[in-house]
Order: structure tokens, then sequence, then C-alpha cells
């Protein structure tokens, strides 16, 4: 396998969600790259959607996908009493 063959690791449909699962790949060490990030932002409003990919090195899809299976095995929360707490916490 040569080093350079790459992976479509998964599609998504939110920019935003992309950078979030990028950055934590990146942070524990596996280089990963959005494609269509871009296309799916302008075109998004004629109504016509693209499928955002994060691509990640074959040789590390494996280890990509534990990442982002451990990470949000781990975080399972709702968002409503996360915000509720972090309020709290202001106060």
């Amino acid at each position: 396998m040569k080093e350079s063959e790459f992976t479509i690791l998964m599609t998504l449909d939110s920019i935003e969600q992309a950078y979030i699962y990028q950055s934590l790949l990146e942070a524990n060490g596996v280089a990963c790259q959005i494609i269509n990030g871009t296309a799916q932002s302008v075109l998004r409003f004629n109504g016509i959607m693209w499928g955002i990919r994060l691509v990640v090195l074959t040789s590390q899809a494996e280890l990509a996908q534990k990442i982002l299976e451990s990470e949000f095995e781990s975080q399972e929360w709702d968002s409503t009493q996360d915000v509720d707490e972090f309020e709290n916490n202001i106060e």
C-alpha cells in the first residue's frame, strides 16, 4: 500500500460538523482533509447540497474511526442540558 492512498472516512452535510471531526482527529495525530466544504456552503443557497467528505490516509483510516467512536461514545450529552449548566456556571 502506498502512503499516498486516501480513504473517505465519512460524508457529512454540515461543514461545522466536519471541522469538529477534523479538529478532533488532528489533535490525536491523524492528518485529514475536508473536501467540498466550500462548494457546499456556496451552492447550498441554490438548493443544491454537496456531500462534504472527510478524507484520511488509508493507513490511518482504522485509527481515525476508533478515535471518533471513542470520543463520541464517551460524550453522550443533551445540548440543552449543557447550555443550562454553562449559563448557571456564569452566574
